[in-house]
């Protein structure tokens, strides 16, 4: 009787294994593609859904008739000069040619030379604090940003502060990327000209 039992589980073992699905052969699938896009096509012109095709393009080339004679020799003869498209900014830029005067191209070079002169001269405070500890959480802040504060600590009305500054810039341009990277973390800061 043992040796049933374990004929009968063993042939439970050897059952046949599960089929899996095969795919869809993708040329199967790019023929009902076509023929559905073929059916839409023609269910949309049957609706009326679809656009009007002009009337050359549908008639037989029988049913069209050529034109009259008199019309073809009505119809000046164009050289290929006249074919030739016409641009007009050929003509218009000249005509819209800005001097500029040599007053204003003096004044432009002055206020370089001056922005170059000041150079360096901008620093941004970003806080000021009387806890040296909350300076450095906010030095520490700022320099996860990537950029490299300090920290300025001076005595106001025998009080001690501790300033979080930035810079000092080489250039305007330089302060203004650092102000909105410092605005951008919800900061206020204060643009100070060093000294």
């Amino acid at each position: 009787m043992a040796a049933a039992r374990k004929k009968k589980a063993g042939a439970k073992r050897r059952a046949t294994p599960r089929r899996t699905k095969q795919p869809l052969p993708a040329w199967l699938w790019l023929i009902a593609g076509v023929i559905l896009g073929v059916g839409l096509a023609v269910a949309m012109v049957k609706m009326g859904l679809a656009p009007n095709m002009p009337e050359e393009l549908t008639a037989s080339p029988d049913q069209v008739s050529p034109p009259p004679s008199e019309e073809i020799a009505a119809e000046p003869q164009q050289t290929p000069e006249e074919n030739k498209p016409r641009y007009d900014f050929y003509t218009l830029l000249p005509e819209m040619d800005v001097v500029v005067p040599e007053e204003e191209i003096a004044a432009r070079r002055e206020n370089r030379e001056r922005l170059a002169e000041q150079r360096g001269a901008y620093l941004l405070q970003v806080g000021s604090f009387q806890s040296s500890a909350d300076a450095d959480e906010l030095k520490a802040r700022l320099t996860l940003l990537g950029l490299v504060p300090e920290i300025q600590t001076v005595t106001v009305n025998d009080t001690m502060w501790h300033r979080v500054r930035l810079g000092p810039f080489e250039s305007v341009r330089d302060l203004e990327v650092a102000k909105h990277r410092v605005e951008a973390e919800g900061l206020h800061p204060m643009v100070l000209r060093e000294r």
